[in-house]
């Protein structure tokens, strides 16, 4: 008499395969699109926090100007727009406007700036600034 177990043959079907495709690659994609937006996040965020920290490195009698920012290169490739600032809380004249764009949103740091030829930086607005406590 032989023993004769029975075989556990694990057949995979191709609707398994498919499913877990699926899946998998569902995953994948939300995974990159996340990273892709925590990196534009982090870049605006990054770039925010150094220029804030070499304005306010400056004592009260100088100027932080627009010469000194332009040697602090931001992080990632924002795109870059320079306009007039209209309405804003540091009664700037113009602006430039740092977009990185995520996969969710977009991330914005602006610079204002006073009038002149290497105008002051008057104030930067963007992603990693504290909010005053109200």
């Amino acid at each position: 008499m032989t023993d004769s177990k029975p075989s556990k043959t694990s057949k995979k079907s191709p609707r398994d395969l498919i499913i877990r495709t699926v899946v998998f690659g569902s995953l994948a994609v939300v995974l990159v699109a996340a990273l892709l937006d925590f990196r534009a996040k982090q870049a605006a965020q990054t770039t925010g926090d150094i220029w804030r920290k070499a304005l306010s490195s400056k004592s009260v009698d100088q100027d932080f100007l627009k010469s000194e920012l332009s040697k602090l290169t931001p992080q990632g490739t924002p795109q870059i727009v320079s306009g007039q600032a209209g309405q804003n809380p540091f009664g700037s004249q113009t602006v430039d406007t740092y977009t990185w764009s995520g996969t969710f949103r977009d991330y914005v740091v602006k610079v204002y700036f006073a009038l002149g030829t290497d105008p002051a930086v008057d104030g930067i607005e963007g992603p990693g600034e504290e909010t005053p406590e109200e």
